[in-house]
This record gives C-alpha cells, sequence and structure tokens, in this order.
C-alpha cells in the first residue's frame, strides 16, 4: 500500500513539474504591453451592440482583419495603388521593405495583441496598406493623380462607403511608419518637386478635413497641431475633440449629472455656444 502511495505522489509530482514548464512557457511567451501600445480590439459586448460599426466590410487597414475572405475584393485595388505610387518614386520597393523590417518591432508593438502573421507577411501587410492610405490621400489631395480607370474614385459608392472605414479602431496602422513612407518616397523622385509642395500631413489635414468636416466640427488647425501627437488617425480625432484646457482642468463638485433630458424636464434652458469642439460645454 505504501509503494503504491509513493509511486502515485511521484507520478502526481512529475505530472506538476511538467504542468509548471507548460504555464511557465506561456507567461514568457505573452505579448510585451509596450508604452507605445496604442491600437487595440473593440470589447466583443460593444461590438454585438452595432457589428457595423466597428468591423470593416469593405477594406481591412492592419493586421486585425487582414486576410478576411470578405474583404479580399479590395486586395488587388490595394496594389494597384502601391504600383502608381511606385511609378512616382526612384526608390525601389526592396528598400521600402527594408524600411519597414527595421521598425516591425516598433510596430508590432503598437497593437495591443500578439500579431501572429510571420516577418515577410506583416512587412508586406504594412507596405502594400499604408501605400494604399497614401495614394488615397494623394488622389483626394491632387485629382490629376486619379486614372479614368480608378475604381475607387471611378465609382463614388465604392468610395463613400469605404472612407468611413479608414476611421475604424481596429482598422488603424501607426501614424509614424505612413509619414516615413511618404518622407522616403520623396527623397528620390521621378519628377523633380512632385511632392515638395506638401507633406504627408498636409494631405491628411487635407482629406480630413473634406471627410469629416460635415459631422465632425473640427476647430481651425488642430489637426496641424495634433498631427505630431497622433499615434493614428482615431488618435488624430481624439486630440482634436478634446475639451480646451481651460474647461478640463475645473472639477466637478458631483459626477452624477443628470442626463441632458432630464436637466430639460427640470426647466433648464440651453442655447448653443460659440465654439466649435463639441465638448466644450459651460
Amino acid at each position: 500500500m505504501d509503494a503504491r502511495k509513493h509511486e502515485h505522489e511521484g507520478y502526481d509530482a512529475i505530472n506538476m513539474e511538467k504542468l509548471a514548464d507548460s504555464l511557465s512557457g506561456e507567461l514568457e511567451s505573452l505579448h510585451p504591453l509596450a508604452r507605445e501600445c496604442s491600437i487595440y480590439r473593440v470589447p466583443e459586448a460593444t461590438r454585438c451592440s452595432h457589428p457595423s460599426h466597428f468591423t470593416p466590410r469593405m477594406v481591412s487597414i492592419g493586421p486585425f482583419h487582414h486576410g478576411k475572405e470578405e474583404l479580399k475584393a479590395m486586395e488587388e485595388h490595394k496594389k494597384r495603388y502601391l504600383k502608381c505610387f511606385l511609378q512616382r518614386t526612384k526608390v525601389r520597393i526592396a528598400s521600402f521593405l527594408g524600411f519597414i523590417k527595421a521598425r516591425e518591432a516598433e510596430l508590432r508593438n503598437c497593437y495591443a495583441e500578439t500579431i501572429h502573421l510571420g516577418s515577410d507577411e506583416f512587412i508586406k501587410m504594412v507596405l502594400v496598406d499604408a501605400v494604399f492610405l497614401i495614394e488615397l490621400f494623394l488622389k483626394f489631395y491632387q485629382p490629376n493623380f486619379r486614372t479614368d480607370e480608378d475604381p475607387i474614385f471611378g465609382k463614388s459608392f465604392l468610395y463613400v462607403d469605404m472612407k468611413h472605414e479608414i476611421l475604424l479602431l481596429e482598422n488603424q496602422l501607426p501614424l509614424f511608419i505612413l509619414n516615413d513612407l511618404f518622407n522616403l518616397a520623396k527623397t528620390t523622385m521621378f519628377e523633380t518637386n512632385l511632392y515638395e509642395e506638401f507633406s504627408f500631413m498636409t494631405i491628411t489635414c487635407f482629406w480630413f478635413r473634406g471627410n469629416i468636416a460635415g459631422y465632425l466640427p473640427i476647430q481651425e488647425n488642430l489637426l496641424e497641431i495634433n498631427f505630431s501627437r497622433a499615434k493614428h488617425f482615431v488618435d488624430l480625432l481624439i486630440l482634436c475633440l478634446q475639451p480646451s484646457q481651460s474647461h478640463s482642468d475645473i472639477a466637478l463638485k458631483d459626477v452624477n449629472i443628470p442626463s441632458l433630458k432630464e436637466l430639460h424636464q427640470a426647466g433648464v434652458k440651453f442655447k448653443p455656444g460659440s465654439s466649435k469642439n463639441l465638448l466644450d460645454i459651460k
């Protein structure tokens, strides 16, 4: 009986060691939560309430929805845009890929979870998606960059439906790589001064004003002021829509503020303010 007991205890000890080794391996392989982490998935409970508000239906930008079957139709259009972009710069495609490779760890750390793409696939995805956005903004800024057979600007409904997906939280690339790739392309162009008059900030702010000004009023110059601080496009919007400093520093005496409807029913009078910032409320 004692022999069986010792044998059983020995078996349990070996199993616990194996289990401990397995768990230790999982702990070592945890994705590091780097300080630069800024791109997250939307919580499932939030997504379930309005799936179309958070999930791309036409175009995938970045790794979270990369490779999904229902989004593959746009992949060919992305590559056509990459081809157009490369035709204007003398920088070779291998140089762009190497440039991204040198920043791969920094790029991966911008995402709040481990990206299960091999290095080559990840680098290729970043280049194709980043240049797609750059080329889209260029064509919006300079209509002469468009071609008659352009599938996106040639069919207005395609552009209108797609432009909103660029501002989905799960459809983001770090802003620094877009800016750096544009600057790299500018170093040697086939036509002198082709991009000299503008920067990536110029075409980005122009695109934002042309596409969101109707429903998100942003005060003049706030896009330019916050561009260098923004982590990605959604972050740029958040920075521009924050309350002004003078209001954000005021401590509330009671955090349980009644709703607008309750205040109105209680007789509180409202009038529009002069600020364009939606959160500047007095």
